[in-house]
């Protein structure tokens, strides 16, 4: 049981060192600055968004909502 515990607990800090690091780089960049993604992707999403508001299916305007 206890071994089971320590395997738990080091994976655990194993996955917050990797996110932490994978994070990294967000931290640094100012939170106005658009990644590129964000300009590529955008202005789709906003339109599919605005769709799915004005469907006649309510359990689609519920999820855009």
């Amino acid at each position: 049981m206890i071994r089971y515990l320590l395997v738990i607990s080091l994976i655990t800090i194993s996955l917050a060192i990797t996110a932490d690091a994978q994070t990294a780089g967000a931290k640094t960049r100012s939170s106005l600055e658009s990644t590129r993604f964000q300009r590529q992707h955008m202005p789709q999403t906003v339109v599919m968004l605005i769709n799915a508001l004005k469907d006649s299916n309510l359990s689609k305007r519920s999820t855009a909502a």
